[in-house]
């Protein structure tokens, strides 16, 4: 069964993949709609593979001034709002292009180049994000 989008997710794309998620309720229908088709833990079980080991923090700014922390390191990973002094890499860009890079609209080499996306940190595990984020958007 699909994945329900998560709450972080800016509100225009939450309540389209949350459409997207009930209409697919709805039909019964088979049909792969945009929310991942994969389980939670095979999702999990390709970041394992991958072995990031790091935490992220996503400074976003603009109209939605606000830090958020991928852990991809301690226990399970987890995603939530606020800083962690200990990240690996910062990065900081404005919230209008965060939900479209995790999409896959804006690529972060992309996005790096243009000056869109400021990194901070470990370089060599922004791009493993970035190998991670490619696989998350080929599944979905």
């Amino acid at each position: 069964s699909p994945l329900f989008p998560d709450f972080f997710l800016p509100a225009h794309l939450y309540d389209k993949l949350a459409k997207d998620f009930e209409k697919s309720r709805k039909d019964g229908s088979s049909k792969k709609s945009k929310t991942s088709s994969k389980t939670a833990p095979e999702v999990d079980a390709e970041v394992q593979q991958i072995g990031v080991g790091k935490v992220y923090q996503f400074n976003l700014t603009g109209d939605l001034n606000k830090s958020i922390v991928l852990d991809l390191k301690n226990g399970d990973g987890s995603i939530h709002d606020g800083e962690n002094k200990d990240a690996n890499v910062v990065f900081t860009m404005a919230a209008t292009d965060f939900a479209p890079m995790f999409d896959g609209r804006l690529k972060p080499t992309v996005a790096f180049m243009s000056k869109k996306l400021e990194i901070k940190g470990d370089l060599p595990a922004a791009m493993k994000l970035e190998g991670v984020l490619r696989k998350f958007v080929k599944s979905n």
